[in-house]
């Protein structure tokens, strides 16, 4: 698996982006940058795109809470969203994160949310 991380405007929000079958390294990788970019920030929005990925989004927060106690998902100083298609009633997303169909909608979740 594949992680591109961006965090393309000056606000506290980070992209993840997942391609390809989810491995260990990828999701280790993942995991790092998150730690580093807690360190810079303190506390983040997180986007995770999982558009281009072959995993559902239940099966990703699966994934880094059976290797990481505290992940992305499950940190108190980082909310995170999901980009990818939205399934009604997903039963693979317990989490009930949001999910939305682009990144743009993401963004204008994050704006509402603190303005």
């Amino acid at each position: 698996m594949t992680v591109t991380i961006r965090k393309p405007t000056d606000a506290p929000i980070v992209e993840f982006t997942l391609e390809g079958s989810p491995d260990l390294d990828g999701i280790a990788d993942l995991q790092a940058q998150v730690e580093t970019w807690l360190s810079q920030l303190g506390r983040f929005d997180a986007i995770i795109d999982v558009r281009g990925s072959e995993i559902t989004y239940g099966e990703v927060i699966a994934l880094f809470e059976s290797v990481f106690q505290m992940s992305v998902f499950t940190h108190p100083q980082i909310h995170a969203v999901f980009v990818g298609e939205s399934v009604p009633q997903d039963h693979t997303n317990q989490t009930h994160l949001p999910v939305f169909a682009d990144k743009s909608a993401a963004y204008a979740y994050f704006a509402n949310r603190s303005g």
